[in-house]
C-alpha cells in the first residue's frame, strides 16, 4: 500500500479497529480476573 505524507482515512479506520479490539481484550481480561479472584476467595 502507498501512503502519502498524511496517511489518510484508511489509517485512522485501521487504528480505530485496533483500539476497539485491544479495548475488548483488556475488558475481557479484567472481567475474568475479577471472576477468578472471587472464585479463589470462596
Amino acid at each position: 500500500m502507498f501512503y502519502p505524507e498524511y496517511p489518510g482515512r484508511y489509517w485512522i479506520i485501521f487504528n480505530g479497529i485496533l483500539m476497539i479490539i485491544i479495548g475488548l481484550l483488556i475488558y475481557d481480561l479484567l472481567e475474568n480476573w475479577e471472576f477468578s479472584i472471587n472464585k479463589l476467595q470462596k
